[in-house]
């Protein structure tokens, strides 16, 4: 789930695994910590272990059933192993998008475009000498 708090409180206490990954906004970890992992004693605490479990796309794993309350019973570390590329999909369909070509290849995107055909449509009066309230 991107967001921390889109499940609402009386289904955040039947989770019984609680995977966090990667968060740089102290908002949002703030948040996890507050919902999810409150058996870290302090926010810097919780911060402090996100931040060496989280990089290079490892991930923090919360135990809401563990039978202890120490909190090396609660949580751990958790890497999926590197897998070979794969492609998703019927064989048939890839080796169609082999043969098709991108219809706006080669066209550059004029964000501007659409503004320069019309013209300039909006008018500002200014009132007030060099400055003043809009």
């Amino acid at each position: 789930m991107q967001y921390p708090l889109g499940i609402p409180p009386n289904l955040r206490t039947n989770i019984d695994y609680v995977f966090i990954l990667r968060e740089n906004y102290l908002a949002n970890r703030k948040k996890i910590w507050e919902n999810f992992a409150s058996m870290f004693p302090t926010l810097e605490s919780f911060c402090s272990v996100m931040d060496q479990t989280t990089e290079n796309y490892g991930a923090l794993v919360l135990n809401n059933n563990a039978k202890s309350n120490k909190i090396t019973d609660q949580i751990f570390w958790y890497k999926a192993e590197d897998r070979p590329d794969y492609k998703l999909g019927s064989k048939e369909f890839w080796e169609l998008s082999k043969n098709l070509t991108d219809d706006d290849e080669g066209d550059e995107y004029d964000p501007n475009a659409k503004r320069k055909a019309k013209g300039n449509n909006i008018m500002v009066k200014k009132t007030g000498g060099s400055g003043g309230k809009w």
